[in-house]
């Protein structure tokens, strides 16, 4: 078969079976879990605290500066330990950044993401640690919908606050809304 032929073949297949799918408004996937989102408030997500020593559950980058290390704790903050003696590192605290997944060190400053919002920590006293800049929506933040193909989820309204991760729940008896 001539490529032409082939190429003119496999157009009248895609317009054939084209006609086959419904109008999108009347369109409901198979879908296999349905998610809730999980809202914050601003003054909830903007707010970097000391926090006690935790355990490590979903560690993202790790960062060294002389002998302190960085550990991020993916979307929640970051993890000081004392790695002066790396056979015997000592938890130092936990730093909360909520959405936080990437971070640099320049001197004695933290460059971290929280949310939408670039932050400089200030670390040359980790009893005294502060925030000492802020650049407001440098990031895109949470996505509105659950990472998941194939799923259905709870709409977003944006007056319970922002997403913040998203939870499985029930599927509804009814029509789906949100999907992807």
């Amino acid at each position: 078969m001539k490529l032409s032929n082939f190429f003119f073949a496999a157009t009248l297949l895609m317009l054939a079976l084209g006609g086959c799918i419904e109008s999108e408004e009347n369109f409901q996937p198979t879908l296999l879990a349905y998610y809730k989102p999980v809202y914050a408030s601003e003054q909830e997500l903007f707010k970097i605290q000391v926090q006690p020593v935790r355990s490590l559950h979903d560690p993202g980058r790790i960062y060294t500066k002389g002998t302190l290390l960085i550990i991020n704790e993916r979307f929640k903050g970051f993890h000081l330990i004392d790695n002066a003696d790396p056979a015997n590192p000592k938890p130092l605290m936990f730093l909360e950044v909520p959405g936080a997944v990437n971070m640099a060190m320049q001197g004695q400053y933290l460059y971290a993401d929280n949310v939408t919002d670039l932050i400089t920590i200030d670390l040359s006293d980790l009893q005294q640690i502060k925030e000492v800049n802020r650049q407001k929506d440098v990031f895109e933040g949470f996505k509105p919908y659950p990472l998941l193909r194939d799923v259905g989820f709870e709409c977003v309204d944006k007056k319970k606050g922002i997403v913040v991760g998203w939870e499985l729940a029930d599927m509804p008896s009814g029509e789906v809304e949100c999907w992807r």
